[in-house]
């Protein structure tokens, strides 16, 4: 059980450190985070990289799908016990701030323990699809 506890600590760690992922048309930039998180927290990385516009974020995103793997080598009943409690994050979207060529969207990220953190996304707009730029927290 503390083992479960570890990895589940770790995976919403990583979390909580937050970067990007893939856009469907029309999403507005708080639905991008919100759907980027969906597919983080949901080990669903091809998907959350496509919410990503540059090679550092994607990357980002690589290597917490590594730290994931890894984890699932040494102990797969534990890492998708705490992926299940990784689902469990929650998005919550305090404001956007428009500019002419970006959105900041400032949100918190709280995890299923009620530990939470705020961040502040860019985004920008790609072939007609807002896609996140930078996170960072706040």
């Amino acid at each position: 059980m503390r083992k479960l506890g570890f990895i589940a600590a770790i995976c919403t760690g990583m979390i909580l450190a937050g970067s990007c992922g893939g856009s469907k048309e029309g999403l507005e930039p708080s639905a991008v985070m919100t759907e980027f998180y969906s597919a983080l927290t949901s080990m669903k990385f091809d998907k959350a990289a496509g919410y990503c516009t540059s090679d550092s974020m994607a990357g980002y995103i690589e290597g917490y799908k590594a730290a994931f793997e890894a984890n699932m080598a040494k102990d797969k009943k534990a890492t998708e016990a705490a992926s299940e409690k990784a689902a469990g994050t929650v998005v919550t979207v305090t404001e956007t701030i428009k500019d002419k060529e970006t959105r900041t969207v400032l949100y918190t990220i709280t995890d299923v323990y009620g530990n939470s953190k705020d961040k502040t996304a860019v985004l920008t707009k790609v072939e007609g699809e807002w896609k996140i730029a930078e996170i960072k927290d706040r």
